[in-house]
């Protein structure tokens, strides 16, 4: 895919295990006027997914120009659709929710840095950032893929058919019945393929929007820049269109953390309804009605739908470990973590599939 005024790099290779001179390489032939000794090194630590370095210069005490330089896990191509990826980032960079996008290699991207300090399950609570999480949210759901990419082949993940989500769970699935995990304490690759097809059918019958969504709201996919008093998203490797309260719920998923986790974290009803009234009235402003127009009916619906969206996270995220625990080199417990998602799904699954609509 061709993208304006990003360098492209179709034969270079950055090895993991000479990530930081060669990611100085790459930086050095997108920033040519600096110099090799100059530039310092950034290691990010806190993905499971990628590599993660940023080179600036070491006189940047601010880190006003970061060059991020992100190199692909192995075997991610089977995760995630690279191609598609592309697109979001030229699109988040078209509309201001994120920064360039500057080169593309074989294995890898090279990216501008968001300021600001990656959220954690502490100051996610905090009242006004969750307000600019809601926002930021409105946002991203208003994005409208075929305007700001014309004539583009948007494909399957940019076009307003099916939640891309439910399509990702089919293609795993199909790849885990030919390559069965080991561990035999999952359900059976059957029995999750029946699970899916349950679930997609229930959440359906919400008749949820189909909006352009990030997907991944994991705290560390959230950026919160205090001088700009935002917050933005970022990593947007799942990115395209689903039904609006995944994104929500995913992210409500998320409060629980992801190294530790601890479901006593999930906000409790009384915090999500507030933060959905948020959502809602950041809505109506954006569609140019009145906040003030919100009912608390309104809250409740989505209160629901979320709740019920909630179970197409966990159910997304562990059939996704299950994958990575087949195909990853990164060093993270992605069986346990599979375990731990798939265990909450049928644990919530009772209580929200029965909740019903106010």
């Amino acid at each position: 895919m061709e993208l304006s005024g990003v360098m492209q790099f179709d034969d270079l290779i950055i090895h993991e295990e000479n990530i930081q001179e060669e990611a100085v390489d790459l930086v050095l032939k997108l920033r040519p006027q600096w110099k090799k000794d100059e530039i310092k090194v950034t290691v990010f630590t806190d993905g499971i997914s990628n590599k993660l370095v940023g080179c600036c210069l070491k006189t940047d005490l601010a880190k006003d120009d970061l060059v991020l330089v992100r190199v692909y896990g192995q075997n991610s191509e089977l995760l995630v659709d690279r191609k598609a990826e592309l697109k979001t980032l030229a699109m988040m960079h078209a509309v201001g929710c994120s920064e360039p996008l500057y080169a593309t290699f074989k294995n890898g991207l090279s990216y501008g840095f968001v300021q600001g300090h990656c959220l954690h399950e502490e100051n996610v609570r905090d009242e006004h950032i969750a307000k600019l999480i809601a926002r930021e949210m409105v946002t991203l759901h208003s994005v409208n893929p075929a305007e700001i990419l014309p004539g583009v082949d948007l494909g399957e993940t940019h076009t307003k058919s099916r939640s891309i989500v439910f399509i990702k769970l089919e293609r795993w699935l199909e790849y885990l019945k030919e390559n069965p995990s080991p561990d035999e304490a999952l359900p059976s690759v059957d029995a999750l393929r029946a699970e899916l097809k349950m679930l997609e059918k229930e959440l359906l019958q919400l008749n949820s929007p189909l909006v352009f969504s990030h997907n991944d709201l994991l705290l560390k996919n959230i950026v919160y820049n205090k001088e700009k008093d935002r917050a933005f998203f970022i990593d947007y490797e799942y990115g395209g269109f689903n039904h609006q309260p995944f994104d929500i719920a995913n992210h409500f998923c998320e409060y629980a953390g992801v190294q530790t986790v601890d479901y006593n974290l999930y906000p409790t009803k009384e915090y999500q309804l507030k933060w959905l009234r948020n959502y809602i009235e950041y809505q109506f402003i954006k569609d140019g009605k009145s906040k003030d127009d919100v009912n608390d009916m309104d809250v409740e619906k989505l209160y629901v739908h979320v709740d019920k969206f909630k179970l197409a996270s966990h159910f997304f995220w562990g059939v996704w470990s299950v994958m990575q625990s087949m195909v990853s080199a990164i060093d993270f417990d992605y069986s346990d973590y599979a375990h731990i998602r798939l265990n909450e799904y049928f644990k919530q699954k009772p209580a929200s599939l029965s909740l019903k609509m106010p």
